[in-house]
């Protein structure tokens, strides 16, 4: 495997991981607006390993798609919810 692509799943899986974390915090401190609003959360580990890993080729890449993944997922499904296909209670 190209070494690039293996940064670039490399970057994905960091940002994996801090998705588990926020999601083992929200847990353990029933703050669960850190579940509810992951599109702002995930900037607080997201930015930091872009400048941490700005010099490794393609894990930048990998931590951007990661994000955008998780910010397309998410207001997919909040858009679901808000105009009521599926409805919460």
């Amino acid at each position: 495997m190209n070494p690039r692509t293996l940064n670039v799943w490399k970057g994905i899986g960091w940002v994996t991981l801090g998705h588990l974390v926020a999601y083992l915090i929200a847990v353990t401190t029933d703050t669960w607006l850190l579940v509810l609003a992951i599109g702002m959360t995930q900037l607080l580990y997201t930015l930091p390993m872009t400048v941490i890993f700005r010099n490794h080729d393609g894990m930048v890449t990998g931590v951007w798609i990661a994000f955008g993944l998780t910010f397309l997922l998410n207001s997919a499904c909040f858009g679901i919810v808000l105009f009521g296909f599926v409805p919460l209670f």
